[in-house]
């Protein structure tokens, strides 16, 4: 192994969290640096996507990008310019189980070859003590088990359940290209 590959996990899980960034997801010069030329995506709605139309799809409309977080990522050496990444995602009500493949080469370093995302559907949550208020007052709960956060007024009240609560999706038609796997 090279010394730039020898860094491996530490150094792909950086760069799969620069990629859940909005402000990376819409830079055409970051995402070039960070998508290997072949690489290939298959989203939550087992679509295949290219480099060219993720990165079209990703910039096209940079102010619809939300924020993704992460949970449990975790990554092993497949071989020595090779790493398979693995996580759970949240974003705009969506959970979802991913797989990112990052290759190394000498010239360009670590770079996303495939990734894929599938949705995780779950259960009603129950509520589970509060990890913090706003300024405004609203709490945000995290389940005990899940850790997904929901969210409550000031009065204690649940919000209204738009996909939060229950984790379940209904795409919207904005919720095609400009949401691949990702997020």
């Amino acid at each position: 192994m090279g010394s730039s590959a020898d860094e491996g996990v530490p150094s792909v899980i950086a760069l799969e969290r620069r990629l859940l960034q909005p402000s990376v997801r819409a830079s055409p010069t970051a995402l070039d640096a960070l998508l290997d030329p072949g690489f290939r995506e298959v989203d939550a709605s087992r679509r295949v996507w290219t480099r060219d139309r993720i990165m079209r799809a990703l910039t096209s409309d940079p102010g619809t990008a939300m924020p993704v977080h992460d949970e449990d990522m975790d990554g092993r050496h497949l071989a020595d310019d090779l790493i398979l990444l693995t996580y759970l995602s949240y974003s705009s009500g969506r959970r979802a189980r991913h797989s990112s493949l990052w290759g190394f080469d000498a010239i360009a370093g670590w770079r996303l070859l495939h990734h894929q995302g599938t949705l995780v559907e779950q259960a009603r949550l129950r509520l589970g003590p509060a990890a913090g208020v706003d300024d405004q007052g609203y709490a945000v709960v995290l389940h005990p088990d899940t850790r997904v956060p929901e969210l409550r007024d000031p009065q204690g009240s649940n919000l209204p359940d738009h996909g939060l609560i229950t984790g379940v999706h209904q795409p919207s038609p904005r919720s095609g290209p400009v949401g691949p796997a990702w997020g």
